[in-house]
């Protein structure tokens, strides 16, 4: 079922904690991030005008929001490459997430510990690695470190805080893989041929899904991470991605181009 129906390409979505609101990407010749009201029993939008989060910069991708849902993270183009900033929903403020201003550097894929510690991939070691700030405005400890150059991408937290799992070209192609958050401990997930992107972890279940090309095109699969048992989610001749699951794990909210161009879809 669609839930996005518009004239630009919308993507990155993510549902807050509280399942009462959708946020996405509305890609244009700008990208800003919209947020919608949704029905929690139906997983619907209530109403089909939203509220645009931001307003400055040409470039604003990849939301995420903190456990309580009071405060938004994302990448945006005001300064440099792209860099991280939060916004508190209740107060409007903005600020800059970390202290690296480096106009090459670009800092994607933030997610939240807890309401002060975030985790990110950053291109600040010369290639993409994970790391992590304890509070808004710190300096940045680097989790992932390699001696060839690797992207170390779209991390997120386990259910116990305790590890990241983000998906990484180390052994050549794209793979799911898990690390400590003190860097200790890095194992591969997958381990496929084909390649693995943006992981999501299912609310109160030891299972992840993920986008793959393993059957030739991009489709979204599920892997529960106890016994490696892994299927098809979506498997159709169109690209999927960039999905995000209901906090009751009842909808699969996630971005398909069957229609044309990139929409928001609900499973």
């Amino acid at each position: 079922i669609p839930i996005s129906v518009t004239t630009t390409d919308d993507i990155d979505v993510t549902i807050s904690p509280s399942g009462n609101e959708v946020a996405f990407t509305a890609r244009s010749i700008e990208r800003h991030l919209w947020q919608f009201p949704l029905d929690k029993i139906s997983g619907n939008l209530i109403e089909k005008k939203g509220k645009k989060i931001t307003g400055t910069g040409r470039l604003n991708y990849y939301p995420s929001s903190t456990t309580d849902g009071s405060m938004i993270i994302w990448t945006s183009h005001r300064s440099g490459m792209g860099q991280l900033y939060l916004k508190d929903l209740n107060s409007k403020k903005i600020q800059k997430v970390t202290t690296e201003w480096g106009r090459n550097i670009r800092e994607v894929f933030a997610c939240f510990g807890d309401n002060s510690q975030v985790y990110f991939s950053s291109t600040t070691g010369g290639s993409y690695q994970l790391w992590q700030v304890f509070f808004v405005g710190s300096v940045g400890l680097n989790i992932t470190t390699t001696k060839n150059p690797t992207s170390d991408a779209g991390p997120i937290i386990s259910h116990d805080g305790q590890s990241l799992i983000f998906y990484s070209n180390q052994c050549g192609n794209f793979d799911i893989w898990r690390v400590n958050i003190d860097g200790s401990e890095r194992e591969i997930i997958t381990d496929w041929p084909s390649n693995e992107i943006y992981p999501i972890l299912k609310p109160n279940e030891n299972t992840i899904a993920f986008v793959s090309d393993k059957n030739g095109n991009l489709d979204l699969w599920e892997m529960n991470l106890d016994n490696k048992n892994v299927y098809p989610l979506i498997d159709e001749n169109f690209m999927e991605g960039w999905c995000s699951w209901s906090q009751d794990g009842k909808w699969l909210y996630y971005v398909s181009n069957k229609d044309g161009r990139f929409n928001i879809w609900k499973m």
